[in-house]
């Protein structure tokens, strides 16, 4: 068991040092959130991290209200991993909770138990493509009422549960089935000023080393980002709703070219990728 801690923006600038000498032995660090918007921390976070050979892993915050949306969440998740951690095969998790219900309610979407399941699955399968370990994070309340988890495992076999449960002790019910407990969010860490989220993790944290996306070889249908941002349209015309962007050498799987158009998920600039 590693003693650890999950960090964002919110907890400022971070003394990693102090916070390694006071025994935390690991970190979970907020990636993002929404289409494509990186935590603000994340790089001298992940870099500190990096430095000192704190074990890591990421999430993301998930804004989505619709499946692609979740998709593309996963994939952006995913890349800043890569950016981050290279080849290192770190747990990335999908966050999903009280405000991603309320934002989507407020687009119009109703999330129900398979909406969010089928998020959660479209979120993993995206990191799993991309070559890390899928993680969910969520609470017994979410378990229960928003997420089917046979059904995820079912989907996404390699799937980490981390477990928000502020209690004295993991509950028996879903020891064996959780890796990570974030069992406090009023914790006090040497290098971090306020409060902080604690963890127990109770996998091994080593990142073990994957064929980096950026020099892997697309397969029949894949093809690689050769610009050095590449904007996902709606639709296949600039002018369409812009939903984020890929950096160079990420590799898409591409169904179909149109017009000067490729499409996967959104809509690409063909004459940028090969």
């Amino acid at each position: 068991m590693l003693k650890g801690i999950d960090v964002s923006a919110w907890q400022g600038n971070i003394d990693w040092k102090a916070v390694k000498e006071s025994g935390i032995e690991a970190a979970i660090l907020r990636a993002g959130y929404g289409k494509n918007n990186y935590d603000q921390k994340y790089a001298p976070n992940a870099e500190a991290l990096i430095d000192l050979n704190i074990p890591a892993a990421i999430y993301w915050f998930s804004y989505a209200y619709t499946i692609d949306m979740a998709r593309m969440e996963g994939r952006y998740a995913a890349l800043a991993a890569q950016k981050k951690f290279g080849s290192r095969k770190i747990p990335v998790a999908f966050d999903f909770e009280y405000d991603s219900v309320s934002y989507a309610e407020k687009k119009g979407v109703n999330i129900d138990k398979a909406t969010a399941t089928a998020y959660a699955i479209a979120f993993l399968t995206a990191v799993k493509e991309l070559g890390y370990t899928p993680m969910l994070y969520t609470n017994i309340g979410y378990l229960r009422n928003y997420f089917d988890f046979d059904a995820i495992k079912t989907a996404v076999p390699e799937t980490l549960l981390w477990l928000a449960a502020w209690t004295a002790t993991i509950p028996k019910a879903y020891k064996d089935m959780a890796v990570l407990w974030q069992y406090s969010s009023k914790g006090s860490v040497p290098g971090i000023r306020g409060n902080v989220d604690m963890d127990e993790v109770y996998t091994d944290f080593t990142p073990i080393k994957v064929e980096s996306v950026s020099t892997k070889k697309p397969k029949a249908n894949q093809m690689r980002v050769t610009a050095s941002t590449l904007n996902i349209r709606k639709d296949p015309t600039v002018n369409s709703d812009d939903l984020g962007d890929l950096p160079k050498g990420a590799i898409v799987t591409v169904d179909k070219i149109e017009n000067g158009w490729a499409h996967f998920e959104g809509w690409l600039s063909a004459s940028h990728l090969k």
